[in-house]
């Protein structure tokens, strides 16, 4: 990756440089080595659960929407304004899609789930 990202954000049109890129990559793979040994298991934040109930919903838009409202506003908004409020808004979109379609479907997945009762003699 490290040989290939020059080329792929040059390719991509980003004006951000590779170097942070990269930066940025080997935090996130550090901090999950880190999770994986058990290194950060003492850290009991509150609203860690809620950030862990939330990936997934946020895997789910946030490319998908977010680049195009990026790439929208990016010049009428500038760059830190437009970066926080796709942050902002992509995290309140997986929160409502955790909180109003996740949370109310787990009873029902978990009965369609749950294994037959075996008939009675």
């Amino acid at each position: 990756m490290q040989h290939r990202l020059p080329a792929i954000m040059e390719g991509e049109g980003h004006g951000i440089n590779w170097k942070v890129c990269l930066a940025a990559i080997t935090a996130m793979y550090v901090v999950m080595g880190l999770i994986a040994l058990g290194k950060l298991d003492g850290i009991q934040w509150r609203w860690l659960p809620v950030a862990g109930a939330i990936s997934y919903p946020l895997y789910l838009v946030h490319q998908s929407l977010g680049v195009r409202v990026i790439w929208r506003c990016n010049e009428q908004w500038g760059a830190w304004p437009t970066l926080l409020g796709v942050v902002a808004g992509a995290v309140l979109i997986a929160w409502l899609l955790h909180r109003l379609v996740e949370r109310p479907l787990v009873p029902l997945l978990r009965g369609l789930m749950a294994p037959a009762a075996p008939p009675s003699p």
